[in-house]
């Protein structure tokens, strides 16, 4: 079981069947389950509960909004009709793959892919357009000023300048965890490359000592025939 879920998850939904959902969720996106959990921790306020609403605007592991329901809707990800309390009356599975459409939305609007690190997954859901940005990038818009997003997200205002860059999320995500997370993430194409890399390493290796082990003998050969 993960131990995130097994840790830190405050809900009655049965562990094992959260963790399968969970699992299930990570594999579609190709991403390591321990960053799922760590979104879903700070997002719920920590507590890992899916029908979480830490504010009365936001409900859920990624803590959706009315708007971002709306675009899932607009989009054809999420059927007509469908509003935010209805979540309540969904199951950790369907409430997992809602997670998995949501980056999937994000990923295609903003053409972002793969989901290299576990700091721009989150940027994905804080503030998408973020993701690909350079650290120096201003979390703002027209109409929200970077005080106004700084104010609302206070715990990324890290040097209290009344704004927030990409960076400081970037460099202090990992800080707001109480657990470690997988640092890097490999995808399956990198795997192939490193484990090609290291059976090429090892045959120059195994060449390189026949070559040392005939060298040797035709050393001691000649000294010998001397």
């Amino acid at each position: 079981m993960d131990r995130f879920i097994s840790t830190y998850y405050k809900g009655s939904i049965d562990k094992t069947r959260y963790d399968n959902a969970l699992n299930a969720a990570a594999a579609k996106l190709n991403v390591p389950s321990d960053w799922l959990s760590s979104i879903f921790y700070i997002e719920t306020a920590f507590s890992m509960n899916p029908y979480e609403s830490r504010n009365p605007n936001a409900t859920g592991l990624l803590q959706f909004t009315d708007i971002a329901i709306k675009q899932m809707v607009s989009d054809g990800i999420l059927p007509k009709g469908f509003v935010r309390s209805d979540m309540l009356n969904m199951n950790i599975d369907d409430l997992m793959n809602m997670v998995v459409m949501y980056f999937q939305m994000n990923q295609k609007r903003y053409d972002y892919s793969p989901l290299e690190t576990v700091e721009n997954m989150y940027l994905l859901v804080l503030w998408p357009i973020a993701a690909d940005q350079p650290d120096t990038y201003v979390l703002q818009t027209i109409s929200q000023s970077a005080k106004f997003v700084a104010s609302q997200n206070p715990v990324w205002d890290v040097n209290k300048d009344g704004k927030i860059t990409a960076g400081e999320i970037r460099q202090n995500y990992r800080k707001l965890l109480p657990f470690t997370i997988t640092t890097d993430y490999e995808s399956p194409e990198e795997e192939a490359k490193k484990i090609k890399k290291k059976r090429i390493e090892k045959i120059i290796l195994i060449i390189a000592i026949v070559l040392f082990v005939i060298l040797a003998i035709v050393v001691i050969f000649a000294y010998n025939k001397n």
